[in-house]
Order: structure tokens, then C-alpha cells, then sequence
């Protein structure tokens, strides 16, 4: 099965070249993947509103907040650590935060 055929399996209007998938999955296995998980997903997209649209908007871009933070502080933590005498209380916070 090749890019263009399971793109239109899915029935999405976003178009996205398959190079793996093909390889590694029979067609068997991408048909009964695709529609098991529009039988899943279907119900839900269908009740979705644009309250429900923005609040999950908001949660993603939460989260990618927080892991960017904790990413910048745990990277500030090693560089410190690197570069700062053992006893240095400034990374003595920095790697206490980064445990919380």
C-alpha cells in the first residue's frame, strides 16, 4: 500500500507522506488500524465545540510550557553544576527545584 492510498483511508484532508509505515505494516494491518481508531475517535471529534477546542488548545500549550520550564532549569542545573564549586548555594536551589 503506498502514501497516497492510506492518506485516503483515513479520510483526513491532511496529506502526509507515509515512508515507514508501508515498510514495516501490511495493508491488512493499516485498514483495521485506520478504522478501529475512527470508530474510537469519531464520537468524540463529532462533539467537540470550540470551548472544548480552546480549553484542550490551552492545556497542550500548558504543557508544553512546563516542559520547556523544568527542560531550561534542569539544563541550568548541569551547567552550574559544571562550572560551580560543590558547596555553591545557588546550585544547591537550582538542583532542589529541579527534584520538586
Amino acid at each position: 500500500m503506498d502514501s497516497d492510498a492510506i492518506v485516503s483511508l483515513t479520510g483526513s484532508d491532511f496529506n502526509y507522506h507515509y515512508k515507514e509505515l508501508p515498510t514495516r505494516c501490511s495493508d491488512s494491518e493499516i485498514q483495521n488500524y485506520i478504522s478501529r481508531t475512527r470508530d474510537l475517535i469519531d464520537p468524540i471529534a463529532r462533539a467537540f465545540e470550540d470551548a472544548h477546542n480552546t480549553e484542550w488548545f490551552i492545556r497542550s500549550y500548558l504543557a508544553l510550557k512546563y516542559v520547556l520550564g523544568s527542560t531550561v532549569l534542569a539544563n541550568s542545573a548541569e551547567y552550574a553544576e559544571e562550572r560551580n564549586p560543590a558547596g555553591d548555594p545557588a546550585l544547591s536551589a537550582i538542583l532542589y527545584a529541579t527534584e520538586l
